[in-house]
C-alpha cells in the first residue's frame, strides 16, 4: 500500500500545472494498489492549493509557511521537504522536472540518503516502484527500480494526463524544521549594468551594443561582417540605428532582427 507524496510548486502564488498532473497519476496508482496521495505545499497560503489538489485526487495537503519560505530557497525548501518525509514516511516523493524541481529534488534526496531519479515519463507500482525515463535524447527508454526504502522522482511536465476526481483534501500543517537553517550566501545589492558609463548617452549606447551583440550571436554572424556596414566610430559592433539603410542589406536585416528580439524579451 504505497503512500505517494507530491510537491506542489508555486511561484509568486501561481501554482504549477505539473503538480496536478502528478497528483492525477498518483491517484490512479493509489486506487490500484491502495494507499493515499499527499500534496506537500511550502510557502504562502495553502487554501487554493488544497482545494485544487483535492479536485485531482489528493487525500491530504501538508503545508508549511512563514516569511523565510515565501520565496524559493533551495536550502530552506530542501530542509522543509526532508523534514516532511522524515515525519510522514511516504514511499515516493514526486517533484516536477521544472527549473525549481531539478534544483530541489536532488537536494532532498541527498538529505534523505535515498534514490533520486530525474526526468521520468512513466511510473508503475507492482510490489515495488518502476520508473521509466528517456535516454539518448529520447531514442530509447530505460526502466529504473530504486533500491532504497524511499525515492525522489522528477516527473517531466505533460508526461501524465490530468484527470479530475471532484474530491476534497484535508489540510494539515507540518514543521519545516528551518528555524536553525542559515543561508550560506546573501545578496547584498543589485545594480543596473551601466558598465562604468559616466552619462545617460553612454549608458544607452552600451545597451544598444549589448542588443547588437545578441543579434550577432543569435544569427552566428561574425562581428567583422557587421562592422563593414557600421559606423566608423564603433568598428567592433556599431550602432543599430546606423546599420539599416537601403544600400546595406546586412545591417537592415540586423536592425529588423534586433527589434524582434527586443519585442520578444519585453
Amino acid at each position: 500500500m504505497p503512500n505517494i507524496a507530491v510537491f506542489i510548486e508555486q511561484r509568486d502564488g501561481a501554482l504549477k500545472k505539473v503538480a496536478w498532473q502528478m497528483i492525477s497519476e498518483a491517484r490512479r496508482l493509489a486506487d490500484a494498489a491502495g494507499g493515499e496521495v499527499w500534496g506537500v505545499f511550502v510557502g504562502g497560503d495553502a487554501t487554493a492549493a488544497t482545494a485544487e489538489a483535492g479536485k485531482y485526487g489528493a487525500d491530504k495537503v501538508f503545508a508549511a509557511g512563514g516569511e523565510d519560505l515565501a520565496v524559493y530557497n533551495s536550502e530552506l525548501y530542501g530542509t522543509a521537504l526532508a523534514s516532511f518525509c522524515k515525519a510522514q514516511n511516504p514511499d515516493v516523493l514526486l517533484v516536477g522536472a521544472t527549473a525549481m524541481g531539478k534544483d530541489l529534488g536532488p537536494k532532498v534526496a541527498a538529505k534523505l540518503s535515498c534514490a533520486c531519479i530525474s526526468d521520468a515519463v512513466g511510473l508503475k507500482y507492482e510490489g515495488g516502484w518502476e520508473v521509466r525515463r528517456p535516454v539518448f535524447a529520447g531514442k530509447c527508454f530505460t526502466d529504473v527500480s530504486p533500491t532504497t526504502a524511499m525515492a525522489v522522482v522528477g516527473i517531466r511536465p505533460n508526461a501524465f494526463i490530468l484527470a479530475e476526481k471532484g474530491g476534497t483534501a484535508t489540510a494539515e500543517s507540518f514543521d519545516p524544521g528551518t528555524s536553525g537553517v542559515t543561508p550560506k550566501a546573501v545578496v547584498k545589492s543589485i545594480e543596473a549594468s551601466a558598465r562604468g558609463k559616466r552619462d545617460r548617452r553612454q549608458f544607452e549606447r552600451s545597451v544598444r551594443r549589448d542588443k547588437m551583440i545578441e543579434v550577432v550571436a543569435a544569427y552566428r554572424i561574425r562581428p567583422r561582417h557587421v562592422s563593414k556596414h557600421c559606423a566608423q566610430r564603433d568598428p567592433v559592433v556599431g550602432e543599430i540605428e546606423k546599420a539599416g539603410d537601403d544600400q546595406n542589406p546586412v545591417g537592415k536585416t540586423l536592425q529588423s532582427n534586433a527589434r524582434v528580439m527586443h519585442d520578444v524579451k519585453a
